[in-house]
């Protein structure tokens, strides 16, 4: 059996010792009396450089254990001993179910789609407690920060939602509170650049605070202006629609936010039209409404998001009027005909170029491959404002108020193989029956 070796070294041989292991090794260096002065000082920083990083370690392990002892609780604990028996506060909403209150809701649109027209006009109709696109709202207090448009812009085009809905001027100058942040240039929230960069509310944010006081409806435009941070940092975001939180939970206000969306969809790559910069944007909202402009000019309302109720189930088409007001596009019936009218001629003349062609149209207004649609289409007269679905529905729609009208009139035709079908014919332009004796089997076959 192998016995144990104990050290007979004395305490100071153990330390003699161990600084001899990092010491530098009798006799180097002696051709180079420099070389062992230069290795010495080397070996001195070294171990003055480790005591200094332990120190400053524990410097900071003691502040972090200080700074833990006094720090205010973060979280509160939640008493569920009447769960079943509380009353819970229902969630309520200017224009249900658009705007739910305590909760900030982003509405974002392509620049120039319309996003301060339609907020004028919604915060006029809330002032005065009109019912705006079916949506009704009781009369409340309203406030409306631009830091895009100046104070101008904003009257003028607020006295033309008041002439054109005949809304009660009076009531809007007590209930609307308009201000004016363009010319201070100003922003809620900057970001303080550093190792430690965040983002922080500045007095902007604060005057908004208050001023807020009492207030239900609160527009914001635009989020580009208000936000000096980085969009793309979450962190910042974050912390700045916790912020716009706080003053909607404090007045059980509703706070809309104005935004544009990101590049990708400006491009019109991206057709839910997200809002630009970080996807903090989306995900600490509870509320999120896209304004989409079609081709063919019409503007549309999307609810993509709503966590706190049912959203809509419809898009809201909304259009504009020839002073620039926007409307729903249900109660602007001169536009809608003028609409009509257009389509009906678009469709007249892509008819007769059907039967120049020797093109005949089916007498089915039903989507897929045999409907007149599918069958003008082919033609350069047809036009684009035709194209995709909602282009189909309004081409079907002139069709059916064509035949309403007695324009156009239904014909029965027996093919070469002497089956019965029918088609579409002008009645100022007869004759279509001439154009069944010039098609081959095969054409009617593809009918």
């Amino acid at each position: 059996m192998k016995s144990s070796t104990h050290s007979t070294m004395a305490p100071d041989e153990h330390i003699n010792a161990s600084k001899a292991e990092t010491s530098i090794p009798l006799g180097y260096g002696t051709e180079n009396p420099q070389l062992l002065v230069d290795e010495r000082q080397a070996a001195l920083v070294r171990s003055v450089k480790g005591r200094t990083a332990m120190e400053t370690g524990m410097t900071r392990l003691n502040s972090a254990e200080n700074s833990t002892r006094s720090h205010t609780v973060s979280f509160q604990r939640v008493d569920l001993t009447d769960l079943m028996s509380a009353k819970v506060p229902e969630i309520s909403y200017i224009f249900e179910p658009l705007f739910p209150r305590r909760f900030v809701t982003l509405l974002a649109a392509h620049g120039g789609a319309g996003k301060t027209s339609l907020a004028i006009a919604l915060a006029a109709h809330a002032a005065c407690g009109r019912e705006w696109a079916g949506f009704s709202v009781e009369a409340c207090r309203v406030l409306f920060l631009t830091l895009e448009d100046d104070a101008e812009l904003c009257r003028k085009r607020l006295r033309d939602v008041i002439n054109h809905y005949d809304l009660d001027c009076q009531q809007i100058a007590e209930n609307l509170l308009l201000l004016d942040g363009t010319t201070n240039n100003v922003a809620l929230m900057s970001a303080y650049e550093g190792y430690s960069r965040r983002a922080v509310p500045t007095e902007s944010m604060r005057e908004l605070n208050d001023a807020a006081s009492g207030i239900d409806f609160i527009i914001i435009d635009n989020a580009s202006d208000a936000f000096d941070g980085d969009e793309n940092i979450r962190r910042e975001v974050r912390a700045f629609i916790h912020q716009l939180t706080l003053i909607a939970c404090k007045n059980n206000a509703s706070l809309v936010l104005l935004g544009h969306v990101d590049k990708h969809a400006a491009r019109g790559g991206d057709k839910g039209n997200f809002f630009s910069g970080s996807t903090a944007w989306h995900n600490h909202v509870r509320s999120r409404l896209a304004m989409i402009v079609d081709d063919d000019g019409k503007v549309n309302i999307i609810q993509q998001k709503l966590n706190v109720g049912k959203k809509l189930s419809y898009e809201l088409e909304l259009g504009f009027t020839g002073d620039g007001v926007i409307v729903p596009a249900a109660d602007n019936e001169e536009a809608k005909q003028d609409e009509l009218a257009s389509d009906q001629e678009a469709i007249i003349r892509a008819m007769q170029a059907a039967y120049t062609a020797g093109i005949v149209v089916p007498a089915s207004v039903a989507p897929g491959a045999h409907s007149a649609m599918n069958k003008l289409q082919q033609l350069a007269d047809y036009g684009k404002i035709f194209k995709g679905r909602k282009g189909r529905l309004r081409a079907s729609y002139a069709l059916e108020s064509l035949h309403s009208s007695g324009r156009i009139r239904t014909v029965n035709y027996k093919t070469p193989q002497r089956k019965i079908r029918t088609c579409f014919e002008l009645v100022e332009q007869p004759g279509w029956s001439s154009i069944v004796g010039k098609r081959s089997e095969a054409a009617w076959e593809e009918l």
